[in-house]
């Protein structure tokens, strides 16, 4: 079942990764930069917290 799973993962995101298109480029950069989400995660762990 796991081995299905990262099959599937691993196809979805070389098709992402192989669409091509330029435009999204900066949108990727900007999603994998780590920095970028530690508002997100402090934001999850309070309200989750505070539940």
């Amino acid at each position: 079942m796991l081995e299905k799973i990262l099959q599937y993962d691993t196809s979805w995101l070389i098709a992402i990764n192989n669409s091509g298109s330029e435009k999204f480029d900066a949108f990727w950069l900007f999603v994998t930069h780590t920095p970028h989400w530690i508002p997100f995660f402090t934001a999850s762990a309070t309200e989750f917290l505070l539940v």
